[in-house]
């Protein structure tokens, strides 16, 4: 088998790869750097479920009519659309480790917004959460494809693709599971406490 460093394309200069930054010729180091990225999924779908799984409904937590949260929805969904044709001018410019890191810290920042918006009721500051939310999801996930694409070549490109895909999945349904637990754990807790 070839070694993974020859099938990264070379600078005509140095000959060198262009792509020392995350260590891919490393064959171990790249399928570790693919995992985790896959394990942070399980952290953004665990948090959105918090927020998609709401006991009250928005209008009602926000004090809304429907028109002013459709209205949000659709402005956080129009900002989504336009997000990953931002994210890959993001990557092109400052290459994708450096991306990655700050679409986690946009991820958080924006997440950060989204529950203290059910704190203070500020609808605005949900909408703004949500939006820098989804942006850096969409981010996260471009440049997991970059790095995919980037750091495997022919059969490992598709066996990489297939456990990407496999555990993305898992971890989602995990931390829907694990929710479901939570919830039925403190429902439970109120019941001895009244009993």
């Amino acid at each position: 088998m070839k070694n993974p460093s020859t099938f990264l394309p070379l600078n005509n200069n140095s000959q060198q790869p262009l792509l020392p930054q995350a260590s891919p010729n490393n064959s171990s180091s790249r399928w570790k750097v693919i995992l985790l990225t896959c394990l942070c999924t399980f952290g953004i779908c665990y948090s959105d479920v918090f927020v998609r799984y709401e006991e009250d409904p928005f209008y009602e937590t926000f004090h809304l009519d429907l028109v002013t949260e459709n209205t949000g929805f659709i402005k956080i969904h129009g900002f989504s659309c336009i997000a990953p044709f931002i994210a890959g001018i993001v990557i092109y410019h400052s290459g994708v480790i450096r991306a990655y890191r700050f679409f986690i810290l946009l991820l958080a920042i924006g997440r950060s917004f989204t529950f203290v918006s059910f704190q203070t009721q500020i609808w605005t500051l949900f909408v703004i959460g949500e939006s820098l939310f989804y942006a850096a999801n969409y981010g996260l996930l471009i440049a997991q494809i970059d790095m995919i694409i980037k750091w495997f070549r022919g059969k490992e490109l598709s066996l990489a693709v297939g456990i990407v895909g496999l555990t993305n999945n898992v971890v989602c349904l995990l931390a829907l599971y694990l929710y479901s637990m939570n919830i039925l754990l403190v429902q439970r807790i109120s019941s001895f406490e009244e009993s």
